[in-house]
Parts: structure tokens; sequence; C-alpha cells
């Protein structure tokens, strides 16, 4: 039986990662270096995948190690990956393939080794890992196993996993598949151990700073125990109040803030000041207001957009000012760069009312005539129902029209702002155990006059911890620090609207 052992550096390649992954981690040792060390599976052949511009001297670390190399052009999707693996397991009639990315230093070698074993004491088609953070484990796969996921169309051909499973997760039924488990599910922190973004590699650094012992998956779970600040880095959600105006909705708090509208100077000062290190940040215009109602809501759009630095950007709104010219704008952008939440949670005039001033038809009409303009509106476009008792017998009936329309869906849970608005809750779906505050860990707030709350719910700004117009980001992280300690460790004091919040698992893009 011959097994090979694919690294593959074509997927995501660009001269940013290449820095990443060559800049020092720990001991004058690199991403490669950490990850050659971990690749010692007996009765394998290793080769390395990589592009034409990868540099000589990374090549060297792999042929010194006795890696076959093999040039390809870069990968742009995952299917497009899996189509050149199966032709390397073809041209060296391997009966099995290991799978790992160049940027992932922290692989578990006890974890993979187990991995292995149990996908090949079982002769499994697929085998992997669940509940783990991605960078800590590899995949296998069987010879037919590539051949018949390459041969399936899947289900988005463009899709940037790096997990071979989210591409054959649909249809998992069809095929033989092990799947290893650890004792401890860090899957809801939402974190990866590559080297392939600057958050990612800071994480890296920061757990290396607080563990001297190589670093594996028990590492990991006792380094957060005793220091959660491994996991405050750099806010990557960013909401941007461009105006608290709003049209009457009476699910959403009134401000005691006297109106105000950002200015396009001072939205521009925000931007520059929260993506000037970080080149990952999602932007979503939002807040008490209504974005559209914005004078200059193009120019900001635009702008934004425009920002190299800005990863996407997602706009929240009721559809009521959606104009001709605003539609013609929002359809010119490719989907993952831009999204729209239209936030209607109703079907009905009755229902609508309840909930909303003014007529449901021609919202109706707007996003209609929205998602007809061109093939891609669909997939930028989620239409928002946030379950109350006023609408929750419309929820099936608001899902079946919009999906029909080509739209995609939201249904969110209602949101009571810690207590400030009557309790229209359907059902309580919180967690029993508490999870430290996802917002606190990797979201920040701007109100429409740039200061910054604690939180989201602090929707007057009654704990501020500085203005973005006028003070340094990494002052106002500074002060958050100490909020995202104390509620990670279960410590509200600091806080009191923790303690009435139920926000706190709740989690965006």
């Amino acid at each position: 039986m011959k097994n090979i052992f694919i690294v593959d550096a074509s997927l995501y390649w660009s001269d940013e990662i290449s820095s990443f992954v060559s800049d020092e981690l720990k001991e004058q040792k690199n991403t490669i270096d950490f990850l050659i060390d971990k690749l010692n599976f007996e009765n394998f052949s290793y080769i390395l995948l990589h592009t034409k511009n990868f540099p000589s001297e990374l090549k060297t670390k792999f042929q010194n190690k006795n890696f076959e190399l093999k040039e390809t052009e870069k990968s742009h999707s995952l299917p497009e990956l899996l189509n050149k693996l199966k032709k390397i397991k073809e041209a060296l009639t391997a009966d099995n393939v290991g799978f790992t990315y160049l940027d992932s230093p922290f692989l578990d070698v006890a974890i993979n080794k187990e991995i292995i074993k149990m996908h090949l004491d079982n002769e499994a088609e697929y085998t992997f890992a669940d509940n783990l953070p991605e960078g800590l484990s590899i995949e296998m796969c069987s010879s037919d196993f590539l051949d018949a996921i390459v041969k399936s169309e899947p289900k988005s051909p463009e899709l940037l996993s790096r997990k071979i499973f989210d591409n054959v997760k649909a249809d998992i039924n069809q095929y033989y598949v092990e799947v290893f488990l650890p004792d401890d599910d860090l899957s809801l922190k939402r974190i990866e151990f590559h080297t392939n973004t600057k958050r990612n590699r800071q994480l890296l650094l920061n757990f290396l700073k607080h563990n001297d012992a190589s670093i594996d998956f028990q590492n990991i779970v006792q380094s957060l125990d005793k220091h959660p600040e491994i996991l405050f880095i750099h806010p990557k959600y960013v909401e941007i109040e461009i105006t608290n105006k709003n049209l009457k909705c009476f699910f959403i708090p009134e401000s005691k803030r006297p109106e105000t509208f950002l200015s396009l100077e001072n939205y521009k000062k925000i931007i520059e000041k929260i993506t000037k290190d970080y080149n990952d940040i999602i932007i979503s215009l939002t807040g008490l207001g209504d974005p559209l109602l914005h004078p200059q809501f193009i120019e900001i759009l635009e702008y934004t957009i425009n920002q190299s630095q800005v990863f996407s950007l997602i706009v929240e709104t009721t559809g009521q000012n959606l104009t001709e010219e605003i539609k013609q704008v929002l359809s010119q952008y490719p989907p993952y760069k831009l999204q729209i939440i239209f936030k209607v949670d109703a079907v009905s005039q009755e229902v609508y009312s309840k909930l909303y001033e003014g007529e449901l038809e021609p919202v109706k009409k707007n996003i209609e005539s929205f998602l007809s303009l061109n093939e891609v509106n669909g997939q930028r476009t989620f239409l928002q129902f946030t379950k109350m008792k006023e609408n929750i017998a419309e929820m099936e009936p608001f899902y079946r029209y919009w999906k029909e329309k080509g739209s995609q869906i939201i249904i969110q849970k209602y949101n009571s702002y810690a207590g400030v608005l009557e309790n229209r809750t359907i059902s309580d779906l919180t967690p029993l155990d508490r999870l430290p505050c996802w917002h606190l860990q990797r979201d920040l707030t701007v109100l429409a006059d740039g200061t910054v709350p604690v939180c989201k719910q602090d929707f007057d700004g009654k704990m501020i911890l500085g203005n973005l117009i006028k003070d340094k980001f990494i002052e106002i992280q500074n002060k958050m620090r100490p909020f995202y300690l104390d509620n990670y460790s279960d410590q509200f004091k600091s806080l009191p609207l923790c303690s009435k919040c139920d926000e706190w698992y709740t989690y965006n893009f």
C-alpha cells in the first residue's frame, strides 16, 4: 500500500502570505520550520505542491527533508485543488493521500497519528477531525474518494473553505467517513491556526508567548483557561452607525441622543484608524438608524468598498428608502464584497404595521426590483425575519415568499437590549452554560458622533471608551480589555449591563 502526504502552497498563495510564513515565530523558527518538524508520519512519501513564485529558500527547507517538489498554478478554489491532488495520486499510483496546508505550524502530532490510524485500520474513504480549529489536523482521503469527489458537482464551486468536508457534507452518506472527536470542543471559539493573515499569525504568537512547550491541542485548551487575553487581538466586525435617524420601528429602542449624521470626512478618519494594521475587517453600516437615510450614503459606501483593508461591507436597512440610484450602485459590486440585509419581518401589511410605520407593498416591490437587476443580487441579499410574538405566525410564509424571489434568509432572535424593551421573545434558546461574549472579544460599535461604547447594547453611549474621530484606536482598545477579561471570567461587576444581556452567544458574519 502506497501512501503520500501533500503539503499545499497553491491555495491562497500571495506575496503577503509569503512574508507571514517566512517571518520568525519563535526562537528563529518560522511557520515552515514548525510544520516540517510535525510531519514525521511513518510509511509516507512527502510532496510540496507549490506555485512558480514560491521562494527558493523555502523550497530548500522542504528538499532537505526529502520532499518531492511539484510546481502548479495557483488554485482559486478547493474543487480546483482537489483535482490536482487526484492527478498527483494517479501519477504516483497512491492508495491514500494525507493533506494539509503550508501555513499550519501548529499541527497536533498525536491527533494526526490517530487520524491516520483510524483511516488505515478502518479502510475509510475520508477521515477528518471535527470540533477542532482549522490548522491543527490533517485530512486523509482514499484513492477512490478523490476520484468520486472530483466527479461530483460541488455545492459551491467557488467555495474557498480549506476543509474537504465542507465540499462533501451535503452528500456525506455517499462515503465511508471516519471522524476524530477531541475531548474538548473549541469550534465555538471561531479561531484558526494558520499564518495566512496578520490576525491569525498574531493569534499564534500570543499562544507561543504563554507556552514554552511544543504547542498541541491540550496546550491550547489550558492556555485559554489561564490566559484569555490570547484571543483579544483586534476587532474583526465593526458596526458603524452613520446616522441614528430611523424610520419608526417598534422593536428598536428610542435613543436620547440628538439626531446625528456622521460626516464623510469623519467617517474616513474612523475607517483609517480601524483598518490601519489589519486587512480582514468587516464593516457593517447599522445601529439605531437606517444608513440609507444618510445624505452621503453612496459616497460612504463607495469609499468603504474601495479600501483594500476592508474585507467586506454589510448594509442593514428597512428598504423603505431604497431609491433607483441606490439600487444601481449596490448592484455594481461582487457579492463577497457587499451584502445587504433588508429588515422586513413580515409578509402582510397587518403584521408589518405592528412593527414599522409605513407601507409594506412598496418595500416588497423595491426589494424585488433590486433582486431582478442582475444574477448576483440574490447572492448578496438577505431578508431578515426577527422572531417575535407579533409576527411568528408569518415566519414560514416569509421564508417561502423570499426564497422564491431568489433571496437568502436570516432568522434572527429578538433583542430586548438587556431588558430596555418589552420581552417579545417566542422561545428562549440561551445556552445553559454562559460563554464569553463574542461582541466584547471581536466586535466594535461606533455611534454616529464617533463615540465608542463598550457594547452595542449600550445604544445611548452611557459607558464610553473614547471617540474614534479624535482618539487613537489603541487607547480605545486598551480600555476595552478589562471589560473583556472580566466577562471571560464571569465577573460582570465592571459592566452590569452584561448580567441582563442575552446577546453574548450570538455572533455576526
